[in-house]
């Protein structure tokens, strides 16, 4: 339980919620300000603009909390600059005189699961100004608030740099790959059709139904386009295979569209299962896919897809085979790696969910507020008001 009152957001801050301007007013042409419509846009880290809006309908002011309140709801950011928001966005603007902006943007990181609960229960997730304006604050006063602030930013560092030196490693992979065979949407190796690397075993998948497959526990993985979905009584396949998304599935340049299983597997009709042919590394074909632009073999409008047909006229590098075997060696010795780094991310994502939890319950600066009672208790009398007003 929090040792400081807690206030109506409404009360301490503005909450604008965004509104989307007419279609002829974006442009590519830096004209206006950066337009950002929901959490698609924005991510962790803001990327490239992708578009501006000549006539913004509603603007988030540098510094401002964004918030994605729909589809999904929760994920926040904070605006670098001043930008139009659409309608899946709000931004939440601290008053300066009563919260700090800093532990605001905080104690909406903190909220993030609880909102994505309040936007569940409806076909488009959403949660209204009322909702956001609603949400219960704990104020603790404004030297603690900083306190948390401090703390909980030097955490959150360390978390960003691993993060950045992870994104660094990641990078290795492709540029090797590319040193040794060259971009494969660029190609300076003789081409073959992918059925000259593979063949296909789609003939052997077997559909079950998501309902049918809850009453069939058991611990072999079952895969789909985009990797393991869950896991079934029983195998189709057990060796080593490709599987490259059929549809619901991400074919640009670099995106996964293809990926490694290995052992007893379950292949729902998802995904293509490839068998490598004798002489061709499994690594070797997934990297070459994965950097390989595919869309232009994609059909489909609503729900793309990569139909067989469209996947027998993939064309990939006819690389040396004694260079794809080295490659394929370093991969998997990178791929441990990689796992060892995923599994020290989610540690640190825990520790600092941990440390957010502890912040806004009053745990993380108890033996501060003890050494700071009464320059505490002359700010709190400061700030009274703050809990009284309406």
């Amino acid at each position: 339980m929090s040792p400081w009152p807690s206030v109506e957001l409404g009360k301490i801050a503005d909450v604008a919620m965004g509104q989307s301007p007419p279609g002829y007013t974006y442009n590519d042409d830096n004209d206006g300000l950066p337009f950002f419509q929901g959490k698609a846009d924005f991510g962790h880290q803001f990327p490239v603009v992708r578009r501006w809006c000549s006539q913004p309908q509603r603007i988030a002011e540098a510094g401002d909390v964004l918030l994605s309140v729909r589809a999904p709801v929760g994920p926040t950011n904070v605006a670098k600059e001043p930008s139009c928001i659409g309608r899946g966005l709000a931004a939440i603007r601290a008053r300066a005189d009563r919260i700090e902006q800093e532990y605001l943007r905080l104690f909406f990181k903190y909220q993030e699961g609880a909102l994505a609960l309040r936007g569940q229960g409806s076909t488009f997730g959403a949660i209204s100004r009322r909702d956001i304006e609603r949400l219960e604050v704990p104020l603790p006063p404004p030297a603690e608030q900083r306190r948390i602030v401090a703390i909980l930013d030097q955490a959150d560092r360390l978390r960003r740099l691993r993060a950045e030196a992870d994104a660094k490693a990641d990078r290795i992979l492709p540029a090797l790959f590319r040193k040794m065979f060259g971009d494969p949407n660029r190609p300076t190796l003789p081409m073959a059709q992918l059925p000259d690397l593979v063949d296909c075993l789609d003939h052997k998948r077997i559909p079950v139904r998501e309902s049918d497959r809850l009453g069939r526990t058991g611990d072999t993985p079952y895969y789909g386009a985009n990797g393991l979905v869950g896991y079934i009584d029983e195998p189709i396949f057990d060796e080593t295979l490709v599987l490259l998304a059929e549809d619901g599935g991400y074919w640009g340049p670099a995106e996964q569209s293809a990926y490694k299983i290995q052992g007893p597997s379950w292949v729902n009709n998802h995904a293509h299962v490839l068998r490598c042919k004798e002489g061709f590394d499994p690594d070797y074909i997934v990297w070459s896919l994965y950097l390989l632009d595919l869309r232009r073999f994609i059909s489909g409008t609503t729900r793309g897809k990569l139909t067989q047909a469209g996947m027998n006229a993939v064309e990939l590098p006819m690389a040396d085979r004694c260079l794809q075997s080295t490659f394929g060696k370093y991969a998997r010795s990178q791929m441990r790696l990689t796992v060892e780094r995923r599994r020290v991310q989610r540690g640190l994502r825990s520790g600092f969910a941990n440390l957010l939890h502890s912040a806004f319950t009053g745990s993380l600066t108890s033996r501060w507020r003890k050494l700071h009672t009464q320059k505490l208790l002359v700010e709190i009398q400061q700030r009274a008001s703050v809990v009284v007003e309406a």
